[in-house]
């Protein structure tokens, strides 16, 4: 004589899959939540990385002039942006493509542009500080020696896991937060030497 399953081992059968179930689940769901902070942190280290390195090229070549004819120097200077030319090509001018560069924050789309294009997105604050040869802050853009950049630069996305109430400090000292939202954010700070400049 067969026999079937008793109610009760159906339930048994019922509550141990679904402790299984949502054990598989819940191990899925921190696997996401890893993936997706890591894929965040990746993603603004390859952003903030991208702009900065091009940056740091040309303002090192801020002010190349290899005959002393064409006049490239820095040109203007403020905490949130920099103008300088180069003469690339050593045609004693400077009006060439790509020798008169102007880096600056677009704080609307969030975008450091370079002459008005952007190179970096997702980028929350950017500051520029100019040392003279004694590396005192100055306004000068004669007696400019090197150049400090800070940048903030923040997740494309929001993880509703992690909440943001850091303060981040530029180099000057400023303090940019709390934002007090559900965005990673990661700051760089980099010295440039300007190797053209005061020769």
């Amino acid at each position: 004589m067969q026999r079937g399953f008793t109610l009760i081992e159906l339930l048994i059968t019922m509550l141990i899959s679904g402790i299984v179930i949502a054990s598989i689940y819940s191990a899925f769901q921190s696997q996401q939540n890893s993936y997706t902070a890591q894929d965040q942190v990746a993603e603004m280290q390859q952003n903030i990385r991208a702009g900065l390195d091009m940056m740091t090229r040309e303002i090192k070549m801020a002010g190349y002039d290899s005959t002393g004819k064409a006049g490239a120097a820095l040109l203007a200077i403020t905490a949130s942006s920099i103008n300088f030319s180069m003469d690339l090509n050593e045609d004693d001018d400077v009006v060439d493509s790509g020798e008169n560069i102007t880096y600056a924050l677009d704080t609307v789309e969030k975008e450091i542009t370079r002459n008005t294009q952007p190179i970096a997105q997702n980028i929350e604050e950017l500051e520029f500080v100019y040392l003279d040869e004694d590396d005192a802050v100055t306004a000068d853009v004669e007696e400019v020696r090197s150049v400090v950049i800070s940048i903030l630069a923040r997740a494309g996305g929001s993880d509703a896991n992690f909440l943001n109430s850091k303060q981040y400090a530029s180099f000057s000292g400023t303090i940019w937060g709390p934002y007090n939202d559900y965005l990673r954010r990661r700051l760089l700070i980099q010295r440039v030497n300007c190797r053209n400049m005061g020769l």
